[in-house]
């Protein structure tokens, strides 16, 4: 009977913020383009202040509320309950899919559409019925999903593939660097952490899904959300203050290893993969990287370090 709820929940999830999501799109494109006469109207009004209005309107106050909620709605998942984790992600999720609808600064806007990845990240891998599945298919359940949410908040807010670092340049060199690069962070973070192997043995037989499924959904995935779309348009927004902004959500995300140095590991982990993006403009090196970090950590890492 659990199970069956566990779905159910899901599944209503997934209608309810698929129609809103539906809704917000239709509405942005009625909007996203604003005559001369209204550019110039927005452009005469004075700042709001500290007012409620000013408050909800301004750009640095709402992205530290969301950092904050997020926060909390991660350490809610980790020490309080799950549900509890679960219900704050959906109300940031509804937020940041009704408010951009509300919102003048077109740079702004994009920004919060697109933020609602990260709380269905957390969304996708609680209310999703793993539990009795192997834990191989964990992944791509998961980030399936999540690259088709991204491809539509590509469409939405009408980003080309190359802006998030999709292009081909530069491979003779990110390949090998970002493998190497990978190999060390791994060696590092299995240090810190010490986790269990997420395969029965070092063979290859044992491995070569897992290690493949890896790269493709945490490397791949995860590196499109966080170096590629929101980093994109946390720049437009606050050049280097966005890159710090993305890194730190990207680092309470990996607040579920109940370790502080692994936070603060990732934290730092994040503004390499930043810089490293911001200066090739390209999602190969990190993606390399992110995914040999992940597979020294979870696959190699537990019994070679051990």
């Amino acid at each position: 009977m659990r199970d069956f709820e566990i779905i159910l929940i899901f599944w209503v999830l997934i209608v309810f913020f698929g129609s809103i999501s539906a809704i917000v799109i239709v509405t942005r494109t009625s909007t996203i383009a604003p005559t001369e006469e209204k550019t110039a109207v927005y452009r005469k009004r004075p700042r709001d202040g500290l007012s409620i209005a000013g408050i909800f309107h301004s750009g640095f106050t709402l992205f530290g509320v969301y950092f904050i909620t997020i926060t909390i709605a991660e350490l809610l998942v980790i020490f309080v309950k799950p549900l509890a984790g679960l219900i704050c992600h959906s109300v940031i999720l509804f937020l940041l899919l009704i408010q951009p609808i509300f919102m003048q600064n077109a740079k702004q806007r994009d920004l919060l559409t697109a933020m609602s990845l990260i709380p269905l990240i957390r969304i996708m891998s609680l209310a999703m019925p793993l539990v009795n599945l192997p834990q191989i298919l964990w992944f791509p359940l998961i980030y399936f999903p999540l690259l088709i949410a991204c491809i539509i908040t590509m469409k939405t807010i009408a980003i080309k593939p190359s802006e998030v670092g999709i292009v081909s340049s530069g491979l003779y060199w990110q390949i090998p660097g970002g493998l190497v690069l990978g190999v060390v962070l791994g060696i590092v973070e299995s240090l810190i952490l010490q986790p269990e192997p997420m395969v029965r043995s070092l063979t290859l037989n044992d491995t070569w899904l897992m290690v493949l499924i890896i790269f493709l959904t945490t490397g791949m995935v995860e590196e499109l959300i966080f170096r590629g779309i929101l980093q994109k348009l946390a720049e437009n927004v606050r050049a280097i203050g966005g890159i710090l902004y993305v890194s730190a959500i990207f680092a309470v995300l990996h607040v579920g290893f109940y370790s502080l140095i692994d936070v603060i590991f990732v934290f730092l982990v994040a503004i390499i993969f930043a810089a490293i993006v911001k200066r090739t403009g390209s999602l190969v090196g990190v993606t390399l990287a992110h995914g040999m970090t992940n597979t020294v950590l979870f696959v190699i890492g537990p019994f070679i370090l051990s």
